[in-house]
């Protein structure tokens, strides 16, 4: 299995001056999918009896949601960044789909692969270097050699991140089976395509963050190995519960303060369907806060009329001295409205959108105002 491993990837190596990139990870697919089918014929289902297996999972998953609640809570200080998220067909079946497929057959091989040579580490750690030049394989067609910078800067974001995150799942599924390694390695490598934002890290700390991460989840998942199953049992509870409390009591103060504009960013949901296909009714919009002289044509300008929070694209900017007037119009909308935006007026602009999320506070609001 360790060949046939390599050998896909040689064969990578070959193909991927020619071939697309979006195919060459679907060929790659298809072949580890073929590699596992012949695994599991020669040495039939296997099951995990590592008892401790769903705490560890648990373990993961609780580490995993502190890490995103406190990145994105740094966000709403340092800013955020567009994904590659997107409900569009292509971009899925480029993207999303065929980074999930990989995860999950990598994942399921390594398991076959740990099974079978539990007694011999070296071919596990082989199977690991594999597994590393094959996701490197994938970012190779984006690299310019020619330019040392960015090819440091491949090696920071891409390589080091890398080499953690296979480590890791090589430890996790050796240890304790596949699911605790699977739900690390798409929690990291999906959310980016999942979630409309990320935080704006910069690159440098993006890279530390995508090393540091793992490594810590080694640290917490290495201690359980020191005691009995029904010690590291419990003690793992222990570590999960303030592990996830801590955040999200951090995670209740943060969206209650996002949502009163306390931060730089504001959440507002939308009311009304003005500003279709953009957004919609019950759709949620991440707010920038900035001076009326920051507002740009075209930019989706927030601002406050008679109480009341429109959020409508700038067709038209007026000066008048060192003040300014917006004429604003929703993009669904046959005409402009009837009325301009003041500098007094001016909340921010829209960076970001998030579906359906806003829906509970239109009824909420909806409610109070029938009452």
């Amino acid at each position: 299995m360790c060949l046939a491993l390599a050998g896909l990837v040689f064969v990578g190596f070959v193909l991927e001056k020619w071939l697309d990139l979006t195919l060459l990870k679907y060929l790659l697919v298809l072949g580890l999918a073929g590699v596992i089918v012949l695994a599991r014929e020669r040495l039939g289902k296997y099951k995990n009896r590592n008892r401790l297996r769903s705490s560890t999972t648990a373990t993961v998953v609780a580490i995993m949601l502190a890490y995103g609640i406190l990145s994105y809570a740094s966000g709403l200080i340092i800013g955020f960044n567009h994904s590659a998220f997107s409900l569009e067909l292509s971009n899925i079946l480029s993207g999303f789909l065929p980074v999930l497929l990989l995860a999950l057959l990598v994942e399921n091989l390594r398991a076959i692969v740990s099974r079978q040579y539990i007694e011999h580490r070296y071919i596990l750690g082989l199977f690991t270097l594999m597994t590393i030049l094959l996701y490197l394989l994938l970012e190779l067609p984006s690299v310019n050699f020619d330019n040392p910078e960015l090819v440091f800067l491949f090696l920071c974001m891409v390589v080091f991140s890398t080499i953690a995150r296979e480590t890791l799942c090589a430890f996790l599924c050796f240890r304790h089976g596949t699911k605790s390694a699977l739900v690390f390695k798409l929690g990291i490598m999906l959310y980016p395509y999942m979630i409309p934002i990320v935080p704006a890290f910069g690159n440098y700390l993006y890279s530390f963050l995508h090393v540091l991460l793992p490594f810590i989840i080694y640290l917490a998942t290495l201690r359980t190995d020191r005691f009995s199953e029904e010690e590291a049992g419990v003690r793992l509870k222990r570590i999960n519960f303030k592990i996830i409390t801590i955040p999200l009591t951090v995670c209740g103060i943060i969206l209650t303060a996002l949502v009163s504009g306390f931060f730089p960013y504001q959440l507002i949901a939308v009311a009304s369907d003005s500003m279709l296909p953009v957004y919609g009714r019950g759709d949620a919009v991440l707010v920038k806060k900035l001076d009326a002289e920051d507002v740009r044509k075209d930019d989706i300008l927030v601002f406050k009329k008679d109480r009341v929070i429109i959020t409508h694209r700038v067709v038209e900017i007026e000066e008048h001295g060192d003040a300014f007037s917006f004429t604003t119009k929703g993009d669904n909308n046959d005409s402009a409205d009837g009325f301009q935006a003041t500098d007094e007026d001016v909340v921010g602009k829209v960076v970001s959108v998030s579906k359906y999320i806003g829906f509970p506070t239109v009824w909420i609001n909806e409610i109070f105002n029938k009452g």
